[in-house]
């Protein structure tokens, strides 16, 4: 599951960005060599494009690297990584490519030479250039991703701030504007890492929401005495699918879309 991106901001430039890498055991360091060199030799590859199509790369010209921790486990490992943005002109301007990049391709070079390997992960991190810039949040796997799906990298990160004044300042600050499907899914990844941030987060929260709008305060506090987890609607864009797509998904799904569309044309009728 996606953290809310205010999460994200109130984390800093870092994000929390990280790939778990499933191999067995006797192949677990032959494998993160693999994908570290692999990783390397992409990032550096990365900041070459940069530099020719940009005029200039930041992180090339201070010898960057990009990963911040390796954590091995019995299933395999798992790295961690700095902010994946890349800058240009001295810092002043994101460069065209971030190195979330170099780390697709070097999962499938890895992938491609031991195909019995499996990963998961989630990439975010804000792209920002110090003036502006935006969330950049996605989640990779080989495997089918649970609806809920709980990174450990994602709760040492937060663990690491959720300490912090500044992190709450800038969760305040990033909330203002929020709704209640906003704070909810804030409640939500702390219910789903309450394990490394513990319980005192969610009292900060409704402090938080206390400044805001005192319906969404009382909503919040029933919410958060429940198990449930909101998983924010995400709603598909199919323009760029072919045509009679989605009429052929609701087919296959059992779902008659043109009584839909009756349904509607009907309600309009009645009006």
């Amino acid at each position: 599951m996606l953290l809310h991106n205010s999460i994200v901001e109130a984390i800093g430039e870092d994000g929390c960005s990280g790939v778990r890498i499933i191999c067995d055991e006797s192949i677990n360091q032959e494998v993160r060599t693999y994908f570290v060199d692999a990783f390397v030799e992409e990032y550096n590859n990365l900041l070459e494009m940069i530099e020719d199509e940009d005029g200039s790369c930041l992180e090339l010209d201070e010898d960057t690297f990009l990963i911040n921790g390796i954590k091995e486990d019995e299933d395999g490992f798992t790295v961690t990584f700095d902010s994946l943005a890349l800058h240009c002109d001295d810092g002043d301007s994101l460069a065209s490519y971030t190195a979330d990049e170099a780390i697709k391709k070097a999962i499938d070079e890895t992938v491609n030479k031991f195909q019995s390997i499996n990963y998961e992960g989630l990439i975010a991190f804000v792209c920002s250039d110090g003036w502006h810039g935006e969330v950049v949040q996605y989640e990779i796997s080989s495997c089918e991703t649970k609806e809920n799906e709980i990174y450990e990298f994602v709760g040492d990160a937060i663990s690491e701030v959720i300490e912090d004044e500044e992190f709450w300042e800038l969760l305040e600050e990033n909330l203002e504007e929020a709704d209640e499907d906003d704070f909810k899914h804030v409640a939500s990844n702390f219910k789903q890492y309450t394990k490394w941030i513990g319980d005192e987060a969610f009292d900060k929260l409704l402090e938080i929401t206390e400044n805001v709008d005192d319906e969404i305060h009382d909503s919040l506090e029933e919410f958060i005495e429940t198990d449930e987890i909101f998983c924010p609607n995400n709603n598909v864009d199919d323009s760029d699918l072919p045509d009679g797509y989605m009429d052929a998904l609701f087919q296959a799904i059992g779902v008659d879309n043109d009584d839909e569309e009756d349904d509607d044309d009907e309600d309009e009728d009645d009006d």
